[in-house]
């Protein structure tokens, strides 16, 4: 085994390898950009080096620094993780020419599997089967439209080199070609640095199933079971499951065939997932073949009881498979949300900023009542994540803040444990999909496994209104809240006083032959205020509402609070709260959602409003690498002015209304900050 191995990542997925390699005595050497000096992995770490500016192409792309960094640290592998070079063939080689191990598949693995046209063709004749569709060489716009109409819509259009939904656009109709092929070749460029595409049948009403698959050097592949990653937003995915709901033993059992006859056929080494598309008649598709660690690694740990990352480590030195196939398990579900820093509404832009308030959930692994088979199970809550309170999630990389994952007895279970964690997840500081994650687990045609790839697209507008709901339980919870903590803070006062019970500093709202209730102003996210008139008896809290008072009883564990209500209906719907406060911003995360306020001075004054032009403003930092207009043009609504680039994803900026474009403020290649005016824009 190893001494000493470098990390050629960062992030989550660092912190994650550096876990294993603890627990195995192997000493891990953290690399990091300029950026990243005081992030998680480098504070884990038993070494770290610099290794350049925060724009990746500068530090975690340069592969020349990356070498040099294992040389000059000792380390004698380096593990690549997800994203970045861990697919990058030229890396391995490099790595192999340096007497560094690579702890990946060969060179030849990754040049075979690594394009999509050339590994479809690999696969085709190996006996997989594959989509249909145009994989060749020719890439003018002309004659890819002709193909497209050969093949018939809807098709999706893919980048070659492409991956986590980059350089990729589904196309319904044939007027739509154009277009999107120039915006998938666009991202493909900016991405991969190559903008070669090619042509597939859209499979419609598909599941997406991957088979974890592992290789060793002496010959032996075996798969790990399937993981279900049907749900996704822009081509990525956001949840995984495993077992599929979808799969019976037969058609599991056939696809894991093929799944190890394409690792074989490429004699692959080590960690890899076998793609799948599957379509309403059951038929399946090899799509794409990852030679690497997925993100979704954690479900099959679960459900196999396997740390994947160790057998990465133990078959790259050179040993064998720790398991045959026969003894490979899979017990119990396991589920895996992505937790993004992100905009739901504005089609999932990313968040960027300041983590000022993160709560994670409790994790645990514990024995709990008998499974739905009348067997013991032990359910478990897990949480991977690369930053802490505080962190920054930075345009230059990934907005990723956690992956959750739970495992239970069975899919329902599994689904009630989700819904639990993620109702003691909360976020301050930035945008999430907190929200939304919530929203689809309590959907039906999700509890009934009932949906495709397409769920959150079909779906997007009612998930996002169920989001929204206000409840008036909640901002009575929120306002008892804030309560306790001017409690807290007069208690605290009067403790630091020099006068023991001065006046000043209570809160006990005494008057004259009444009790004087308590008043809590709550604004909302519409800028509706609710004024929530309180009165405080013994250990309980009389909410003095129109119709009838509602009393309630508290009980407060750091930024939870357990409620008892007096009336049944509120019992039923309500009893436990989040509540995560940063200066006026308050977050309130119950079982079926999170209501956002801002506690306003009862004794402050509305200011006028001010004129705000017709700006069209930058939604996030990022590239400007495309202008469609010029000064004075005129324009009508919906008209394409500016297309702008972040994370290696498109953005584009368009005319809220027919209108004259007075001036662009911004050419290709300028980079912007969040709410950067990009033009001057005039309406009609």
């Amino acid at each position: 085994m190893f001494d000493k191995i470098l990390i050629a990542n960062r992030g989550e997925i660092a912190c994650r390898i550096i876990r294993t390699c603890r627990s195995m005595g192997v000493r891990t050497v953290a690399v990091f950009s300029d950026s990243d000096a005081k992030a998680l992995h480098v504070q884990h770490a038993d070494e770290a080096c610099n290794i350049g500016g925060s724009v990746p192409s500068k530090s975690y792309l340069r592969i020349e620094k990356l070498i040099n960094a294992a040389k000059k640290h000792g380390a004698q592998a380096i593990h690549p993780g997800y994203g970045f070079l861990s697919e990058n063939a030229e890396f391995a080689r490099m790595c192999s020419q340096s007497g560094i191990v690579f702890i990946g598949p060969s060179v030849e693995a990754i040049e075979i599997m690594g394009a999509k046209d050339q590994s479809k063709i690999v696969m085709e004749n190996a006996g997989v089967p594959i989509v249909p569709g145009y994989k060749g060489a020719e890439q003018s716009p002309d004659f890819l439209h002709a193909k497209a109409e050969k093949i018939g819509y809807p098709i999706v259009i893919k980048a070659v080199l492409g991956g986590g939904g980059k350089g990729m656009r589904a196309v319904l109709r044939h007027k739509d070609f154009p277009d999107a092929l120039e915006s998938a070749k666009s991202e493909a460029r900016t991405a991969f640095g190559d903008d070669q595409v090619l042509l597939e049948l859209f499979v419609s009403q598909a599941r997406h199933i991957e088979f974890q698959i592992f290789g060793d050097l002496h010959g032996n592949v075996i798969h790990l079971f399937e993981r279900d990653c049907t749900l996704q937003r822009r081509h990525q995915k956001i949840i995984e499951e495993s077992p599929s709901p979808i799969l019976d033993e037969k058609l599991r059992s056939k696809m894991a065939e093929k799944a190890v006859l394409a690792a074989k056929t490429v004699k692959y080494t080590g960690a890899g997932t076998v793609e799948f598309v599957v379509g309403k008649n059951q038929k399946f598709f090899f799509i794409e073949m990852n030679t690497r660690l997925q993100v979704e690694h954690p479900v099959t740990e679960m459900i196999a009881g396997l740390d994947l990352v160790e057998w990465q480590l133990r078959i790259a030195a050179g040993e064998k498979i720790p398991l045959s196939q026969k003894n490979v398990k899979q017990k119990g579900h396991a589920i895996e949300t992505r937790i993004y820093a992100e905009n739901t509404a504005t089609g999932f832009l990313p968040s960027i900023g300041i983590l000022k308030r993160l709560v994670f959930p409790e994790t645990f692994k514990r024995k709990k009542k008998r499974g739905d088979d009348g067997t013991q199970y032990r359910s478990s809550v897990r949480i991977d994540t690369g930053v802490e309170e505080g962190c920054e999630i930075s345009f230059h990389y990934d907005p990723l803040i956690a992956k959750l994952v739970v495992h239970a007895d069975s899919r329902n279970n599994a689904i009630s444990l989700m819904q639990s964690s993620l109702a003691h997840f909360g976020v301050i500081g930035l945008e999430t999909n907190l929200g939304f994650l919530q929203t689809i687990f309590r959907h039906p045609d999700f509890n009934a496994a009932k949906v495709d790839t397409m769920f959150v697209d079909s779906n997007f507008e009612s998930l996002l209104e169920e989001n929204q709901r206000s409840v008036d339980w909640v901002c009575w919870g929120t306002a008892i809240f804030c309560l306790l903590e001017d409690f807290a803070e007069s208690e605290k006062k009067d403790e630091e006083s020099m006068v023991h019970c001065s006046p000043w500093n209570c809160l006990d709202n005494w008057r004259t032959g009444v009790k004087e209730p308590h008043r809590v102003l709550l604004g909302n996210l519409y800028g509706v205020e609710t004024e929530v008139r309180i009165i405080k008896e013994n250990n309980s809290f009389r909410i003095l509402n129109e119709i009838e008072d509602i009393l309630v009883s508290v009980t407060q564990n750091g930024d939870l609070i357990n409620l008892t209500w007096n009336n049944k209906e509120l019992q039923e719907f309500g009893r436990h709260l989040l509540v995560l406060r940063y200066d006026s911003q308050i977050m309130a995360v119950y079982e079926n959602g999170r209501n956002y306020f801002t506690r306003q001075d009862p004794l402050g004054f509305e200011q006028n409003e001010e004129e705000v032009n017709s700006r069209l403003l930058a939604p996030m930092p990022g590239n400007i690498i495309r202008v469609h207009v010029i000064d004075g043009e005129k324009v009508i609504a919906g008209q394409p002015l500016l297309v702008m680039e972040a994370m290696k994803m498109e953005y584009t900026i368009i005319a809220p209304s027919d209108g004259i474009v007075e001036q662009v403020l911004f050419q290709n290649g300028d980079l912007v900050t969040n709410d950067a005016e990009l033009i001057k824009f005039s309406s009609f």
